[in-house]
């Protein structure tokens, strides 16, 4: 088994992985980076994202998966679990703008369907969009981004307002 097979295979500690890392040609990294990139989406995902720093092309690409698991069913459903899990999936990144915009978009796009759809005590996504709402909050402040997002955060008050939610 090649050095690098181990790598994969192997679970090991991150300290492990470092020392292990240290010790290799620039080559054999270059190809283990290139095997990410090709089999690990999200890995593939974050290489572009630090090479490029494109933030609003990745969020758009996230924001269409987004806007079709949460688009509503015939029978009534949506598939908000599986928008949920791909933004906590995303903020492992550790890119806060990037988790900000997927936060907000969350919670735009789950209000049109809602008030759309003129059926509040249905939906069953509202625990998720408050819980977004408050930790796309938080990181804006973290960040000093008020300025930035304070339209879109103020139309979300706005129209949650007259519902009771988010003042």
């Amino acid at each position: 088994m090649k050095k690098r097979d181990y790598l994969i295979t192997k679970n090991m500690s991150l300290p492990k992985l470092k020392k292990e890392l240290q010790q290799m040609p620039q080559q054999q990294l270059i190809d283990l980076l290139c095997d990410m990139y090709n089999k690990v989406p999200a890995a593939k995902d974050f290489l572009e994202l630090f090479v490029s720093v494109d933030i609003e092309k990745l969020a758009e690409k996230y924001k269409k998966q987004i806007a079709r698991d949460l688009k509503i069913k015939f029978d009534g459903s949506v598939r908000d679990v599986s928008a949920r899990k791909l933004i906590r999936d995303l903020r492992k990144m550790g890119i806060d703008e990037l988790s900000i915009e997927l936060e907000l978009f969350y919670v735009e796009y789950a209000f049109a369907n809602i008030e759309e759809a003129s059926y509040w005590e249905a939906y069953n996504y509202i625990d998720g969009m408050h819980k977004m709402f408050y930790e796309a909050l938080e990181k804006i402040e973290k960040n000093n981004m008020e300025e930035k997002y304070n339209l879109r955060i103020s139309e979300l008050q706005r129209r949650g307002g007259r519902y009771g939610y988010f003042v």
